[in-house]
């Protein structure tokens, strides 16, 4: 070949070779260019809150249903007018706040603030707060009803009126809980724990933050970049995942003063239960409460039915059929909840009695415990037994401790060289 042939066709293979260096560089641009400045890390509902509200949309529903019945019974007699009417007014009331509090619960709360010490948003805190108050007018007008017809002795009448009033008397304690306490943070004592232990967990902390700082510039290259949004979503959630953690954890290594001795506590004597659950949970034997547990059954990919990011686990998806209805599923409390609260409920897990050793395993026993509006579930590795207690042969010792939020630990059960903890929601 002619050597300007090869001299020229040299030159345009470097010129095509510059211009496809340019053009990656304009699609990939240089990651220390990339802004690192951080986002400002999504809101989410605590867990608990949410819930907490999902239910009492629909216990307002079921007031709501109880209610319409009345004021057809009060229509038909002309001289029932006035309670027609106050019927009436708290049923709209009643739907009114029903709608309001569906759309603040699923409305945007990025940019509000959240009120000191409940993770809860100040915003979503003050419709809760309003709303509390239209629950004492809707009292206000109910009462005296209800005392009036517990002195004209209209049984049917009472039953009705008591457990309208009995259900959002309840719900508004329930309320209150939800935004003064918001999310449970598990608080270590640090006065009892080692300099060494203590160490590890700052460390822990501080690998966090500068595992986050790399992730950061990744994020935002993968977000300015057309073509790479799932990408980009990925980075993203691992992010504010690793914020999250860190915050725990930096807020649960805190000093506060030991908790008093509740009243009786610490003292041995005969169990007071007759019968009792024992379980093996991560290799470790407890005991748990039978009226406490809302459902225990064998399971296989149980990960399927946890919600992804905070390995809550989603009630409906425990349905056979789309069909199915949940409530016959439950025992106790948790089944006498309405059907549409537990298809929207969520439940947090059980949190190991020994976390350092915890292992999420993808099958065996679920089981959820449920006392009072508290809910969690745990995997076991083996069906529990039901074991009847002999006093004779059993003691039982709660726990000193009045504050016991952390490990829910109740007390334990010794007998001859064995001493199990009880564990119960009730320690909330």
């Amino acid at each position: 070949a002619h050597p300007e042939a090869v001299l020229q066709q040299a030159g345009e293979h470097r010129s095509r070779r510059l211009a496809r260096q340019r053009q990656r560089k304009e699609r990939f641009p240089d990651i220390l260019g990339a802004d690192l400045i951080p986002e400002i890390p999504e809101t989410r509902l605590p867990l608990e809150t949410s819930n907490t509200i999902n239910l009492h949309l629909a216990i307002l529903a079921q007031c709501v249903n109880r209610i319409l019945p009345l004021e057809k019974l009060f229509g038909a007699h002309p001289k029932y007018g006035k309670y027609l009417n106050d019927h009436r007014q708290v049923r709209i009331l009643l739907e009114e706040e029903k709608d309001t509090l569906a759309k603040a619960l699923n409305a945007d709360y990025g940019g509000s603030p959240l009120r000191p010490g409940t993770g809860v948003p100040e915003d979503l805190c003050r419709v809760v707060e309003n709303h509390l108050g239209v629950i004492d007018q809707c009292l206000a007008i109910l009462v005296p009803i209800e005392q009036l017809s517990r002195r004209r002795k209209a049984a049917k009448l009472h039953k009705v009126e008591h457990e309208i009033r009995r259900q959002l008397e309840n719900q508004k304690a329930m309320l209150v809980k939800a935004i003064s306490r918001g999310r449970h943070s598990r608080k270590i004592d640090s006065s009892q724990v080692s300099s060494d232990l203590r160490e590890i967990f700052e460390q822990h902390v501080d690998g966090i933050g500068k595992i986050i700082k790399q992730v950061v510039p990744v994020e935002n290259l993968f977000g300015k970049t057309k073509g790479y949004e799932k990408l980009h979503a990925i980075q993203k959630r691992i992010r504010v995942q690793l914020e999250v953690q860190r915050k725990l954890l930096a807020e649960a290594l805190v000093t506060h003063q030991a908790p008093k001795p509740g009243p009786g506590g610490g003292t041995p004597g005969p169990p007071p239960w007759e019968t009792l659950l024992r379980a093996r949970w991560q290799g470790l034997d407890v005991f748990f409460l039978p009226d406490e547990t809302a459902y225990r059954a064998p399971h296989k990919g149980i990960r399927k039915l946890l919600a992804p990011g905070t390995g809550a686990l989603v009630l409906r998806r425990l349905k056979r059929w789309p069909w199915s209805k949940l409530k016959p599923m439950f025992d106790g409390g948790l089944g006498r909840l309405p059907e549409e609260g537990l298809q929207s409920m969520e439940i947090p897990r059980l949190n190991h009695v020994k976390p350092f050793g915890f292992v999420e395993h993808d099958s065996g026993v679920l089981l959820i415990l449920h006392h009072d509006g508290a809910a969690a579930y745990a995997v076991l590795d083996e069906a529990p037994l039901e074991t009847t207690v002999d006093p004779s042969s059993w003691q039982w010792h709660p726990l000193q401790s009045a504050d016991n939020e952390s490990l829910l630990i109740r007390g334990h059960m010794s007998s001859g060289g064995e001493r199990l903890p009880l564990l119960s929601l009730r320690s909330f």
